[in-house]
């Protein structure tokens, strides 16, 4: 299930999507790094050089779909901050949790993983543009997608120093 996410150097959010009662279904494109490293002009500074990272038409495309989602918190990467109770297992863009904040407040606010419910997982999705938490009733599905990335999609610049 990871082994063709974690092949790619990043992913970049396409879409995510939830119909009632639906699957949750998010759509990847992969981020290419380039081969010559640049500087970076931010504001009076320069910085680098780094390698730009970028959607090209090469891209690979990928869907996680989690079914029987019982909850799911999502927020702009840039917003991430240290969740002290967030213990992951390894893995870099989709990994299970086992503890987290979110956990104890879904605990204390919804059913949505009380014991009358079901069996559960705690999920991590990690992208350049957003993180999404998903509560499921069953882990999740990772596929590669044959089609093309959505170049319509405006994205900001990206850089990687390795």
């Amino acid at each position: 299930m990871n082994k063709l996410l974690n092949s790619a150097h990043t992913w970049f959010l396409e879409s995510y999507q939830q119909g009632p009662y639906g699957s949750l279904v998010i759509r990847l494109a992969e981020g290419i790094k380039g081969t010559e490293r640049l500087p970076v002009q931010i504001g009076d500074q320069t910085l680098g050089p780094y390698f730009p990272v970028t959607v090209e038409r090469s891209s690979r495309c990928a869907t996680i779909v989690f079914n029987d989602v019982r909850a799911v918190l999502t927020y702009a990467e840039g917003y991430d901050a240290e969740d002290p109770k967030l213990e992951i297992e390894e893995g870099r863009f989709l990994r299970r949790v086992t503890a987290s904040s979110f956990r104890d407040f879904a605990g204390n606010s919804l059913t949505a993983i009380d014991e009358f419910r079901g069996e559960f997982s705690e999920w991590l999705v990690w992208t350049e543009e957003l993180v999404l938490q998903v509560f499921s009733g069953a882990p999740p599905e990772v596929r590669l997608e044959d089609r093309q990335p959505d170049d319509t999609i405006e994205r900001g610049e990206t850089w990687s120093a390795t």
